[in-house]
């Protein structure tokens, strides 16, 4: 996890997605964590929220006994209004999968971060 600041914090453990998890709470600095991710995907999102005023927010990590991720949860409310939540649950098995791209369609080209932060914010709920 990238941009961890401050001391983390021991939750106890659950059972996710079927295995015994240890959780932790960390607090993420939103610029920290852009300098040291190296996902191009997880730095899109970082920018994001710091476009929107988010500069710290707090997060759930659960890890499997193998140390690896089994949750990733937190929850923000950036100065544009409303709150951002997500969760991510992961599984780790041999199966394969294929996934197909939406339709053009349904898809749609924004030029930054901003704009798709906009365009997330107008869907209807659920979308």
């Amino acid at each position: 996890v990238s941009g961890i600041v401050g001391p983390i914090r021991r939750l106890g453990t659950a059972i996710i997605a079927g295995e015994k998890a240890t959780g932790y709470l960390v607090t993420i600095d939103v610029k920290r964590a852009i300098a040291e991710s190296s996902v191009p995907s997880d730095q899109f999102n970082f920018e994001g929220l710091l476009s929107h005023g988010v500069t710290t927010f707090p997060e759930q990590v659960w890890l499997n006994s193998r140390g690896e991720f089994q949750k990733l949860q937190y929850s923000t409310q950036p100065t544009v209004g409303g709150t951002i939540t997500e969760t991510e649950l992961f599984s780790y098995s041999a199966r394969t999968f294929s996934v197909t791209p939406p339709p053009a369609a349904d898809t749609k080209r924004v030029a930054n971060v901003e704009d798709a932060y906009d365009l997330a914010y107008s869907l209807p709920q659920g979308r």
